[in-house]
């Protein structure tokens, strides 16, 4: 393994080096694992290495240890035993969170018997085919997956990528969570097919959804929060997504569960429109979630983010119900809790109204944050009721 110095102090538990901290390769290849020192000889970690990146180094040990078989197997059999601890018998569940498990760039999901897997950074790219083996030896799976078609490649000089490697996949794949079932389309579902980071929102806004008269779900992809709220007795649940392939699944999750289609409205439109649609047809609604996608990627964006924010909760609170109930979810590393919460805030004060935090919520056990990394804490929510 080549030697990398890098400039500056670091600080230990962050696993991202950039570039412009990089003062010396040796020989190092773009992917290669190296050992990577400061400039006064001070031996940070092994990482991987891609010089044509922002993000030049990823540590993946404190140790000086190769990014090989044996490395990678270790590292996916100890979060495979994290995760079924934390969810015993579960039948889907993220296996691999990138560099919360020492295995930076990488993602891979359970969905029943199959996973599927994502690669973001060179190093791990070089060896997939070891990432394959070391998946099919801890799990036996039915099948892997590979979708590789996140932007987030273009910044490592990846191509995208969708293919089976491995066993047999044909159609979606029925996984259940809290009781409820859902219809998971590996191939041409966002992300990995399922936001399986909202597992325990999902199941928070059970208490608030009991038996309500009118809810509405934007972005509902297929029906996560939809599906939860039918299961208490919310009388009907309005489900908005842009994706006509999403609410296509979810109108055969609802069914798949036995619940009445008439209980569900479901709405193939941008969320602005819709809301200007419910605004002027004077729609009013008792609980709402709202979970966009994330509203930037890069830092230098993260105002026009947070006016974005203050203009969809604008939109929100005009077809509020007084006394109403808000779930907002932010899933974006560069708007934070305080972003989020003020981008509320300002919108409520325009309307002259003023809300009680019930509660703060985050990603999900199975996407570990990993203390010195605040990059790995990158889903965060309130739920909020307006004082009367």
């Amino acid at each position: 393994m080549e030697k990398v110095r890098v400039k500056g102090k670091y600080y230990f538990g962050h696993p991202w080096i950039y570039s412009k901290k990089v003062v010396e390769t040796g020989d190092a290849r773009p992917g290669d694992s190296v050992l990577v020192y400061t400039t006064r000889g001070k031996f940070v970690g092994s990482a991987l290495f891609n010089p044509n990146s922002t993000l030049a180094l990823r540590i993946y040990s404190n140790s000086y240890v190769e990014f090989d078989y044996p490395f990678i197997k270790e590292r996916i059999f100890k979060a495979r035993e994290y995760r079924e601890s934390i969810y015993p018998g579960a039948s889907a569940y993220r296996v691999v969170f990138g560099e919360s498990d020492y295995l930076p760039g990488l993602i891979v999901d359970k969905y029943r018997d199959g996973l599927i897997f994502q690669i973001l950074s060179l190093g791990v790219e070089k060896k997939k085919r070891e990432v394959i083996n070391a998946l099919v030896d801890v799990f036996n799976p039915a099948f892997i997956y590979e979708k590789n078609d996140s932007l987030k490649r273009n910044d490592e000089g990846l191509q995208p990528i969708k293919r089976l490697v491995y066993g047999e996949l044909s159609g979606p794949v029925e996984i259940e969570e809290n009781g409820i079932k859902f219809l998971i389309d590996i191939e041409n579902g966002q992300k990995t097919g399922f936001f399986l980071d909202q597992r325990e929102n999902r199941a928070i806004v059970r208490k608030y959804a009991n038996g309500v008269e009118k809810a509405l779900d934007l972005y509902s992809y297929t029906g996560g929060f939809t599906l939860n709220m039918l299961q208490v007795g919310a009388e009907r649940v309005f489900a908005v997504d842009r994706s006509s392939t999403a609410i296509k699944l979810l109108e055969e999750n609802v069914k798949l569960n036995g619940f009445d289609l008439n209980r569900v409205i479901t709405f193939h439109k941008e969320v602005d429109d819709f809301l200007n649609e419910m605004l002027f047809s004077q729609e009013k609604f008792d609980l709402i979630i709202v979970d966009p996608p994330a509203f930037t990627h890069k830092r230098r964006s993260k105002e026009n983010a947070i006016r974005g924010y203050i203009g969809l909760h604008d939109g929100v609170l005009r077809v509020l119900k007084p006394g109403g109930v808000v779930f907002t979810f932010s899933c974006s590393q560069y708007v934070g809790e305080e972003d989020l919460l003020d981008s509320f805030y300002q919108a409520a004060r325009n309307q002259r109204r003023q809300f009680y935090v019930l509660e703060k919520l985050i990603q999900a056990k199975d996407h570990p944050i990993l203390t010195g990394f605040p990059e790995s804490f990158y889903l965060k929510g309130f739920v909020l009721k307006e004082v009367l």
